[in-house]
């Protein structure tokens, strides 16, 4: 694998890692939905997420983190 694929397959495991045990399982039942799908059905995933992340992306931070409890 090419040292900027590692860095990026890395990464996402690292985030992966801060989720917490509900959060990962969500991630492992879409990863293992996405893997078993056909072809079409996985570019239809990828049109979905991208689509949900361009939304994300719109959001600020400062409402995005809203629901996040409060630091102590």
């Amino acid at each position: 694998m090419r040292k900027p694929k590692f860095r990026a397959v890395t990464s996402i495991l690292l985030e992966f890692s801060k989720l917490n045990e509900s959060e990962q399982n969500a991630f492992i039942s879409l990863m293992n939905k996405f893997l078993l799908a056909s072809y079409k059905r996985r570019k239809l995933f990828v049109e979905q997420w991208a689509s949900e992340h361009a939304s994300l992306e719109s959001i600020p931070d400062e409402i995005e983190n809203a629901d996040a409890s409060p630091p102590t």
